[in-house]
């Protein structure tokens, strides 16, 4: 019976050194694929972190009082652009759906797919509110996200 058990053991042992578990980067190659809840989950998430980063921005910028360095990458060129129009006096809010329909969209570009999700969401509201970022801003944002990756996040 020990015999049995030790020799399981060393089964279960050898099967689980050979399995391998898929991870998924979050760019457009998943974005395509994924089902509608979960884009939805994603942006609502998204929104809520966004909304609690501006907050917290604003809060050390007025506390520090210094001059915010310029942008040095195309992520943060957009990002910025993107936080600025807020500063607008009416600044157009989009709903949830048209962000969800304008990602989509910019994704079924193939040159999209190395892009982050988390720089999708400004370009998708950008194009959608003041017009999109530059195709120079583009095509440097490809090349940025396309070399540092989106994070391989384990799947089940």
């Amino acid at each position: 019976m020990r015999e049995l058990v030790v020799t399981a053991l060393a089964i279960l042992m050898a099967s689980s050194a050979f399995a391998q578990t898929e991870y998924v980067s979050l760019d457009g190659s998943w974005w395509v694929k994924a089902s509608a809840a979960e884009r939805t989950l994603w942006l609502v998430g998204y929104d809520d972190g966004f909304t609690n980063a501006l907050k917290l921005a604003a809060s050390v910028k007025s506390e520090t009082n210094k001059e915010r360095p310029a942008p040095q990458s195309a992520s943060e060129r957009i990002h910025l652009h993107n936080l600025l129009r807020y500063t607008a006096a009416n600044p157009q809010i989009v709903s949830n759906q048209l962000l969800l329909d304008e990602i989509t969209l910019f994704y079924k570009d193939f040159r999209n797919t190395p892009v982050c999700w988390s720089d999708a969401e400004p370009v998708a509201e950008l194009a959608l509110t003041v017009g999109a970022p530059s195709e120079i801003d583009l095509d440097a944002l490809r090349a940025e996200d396309a070399k540092s990756g989106c994070g391989k996040f384990p799947v089940k």
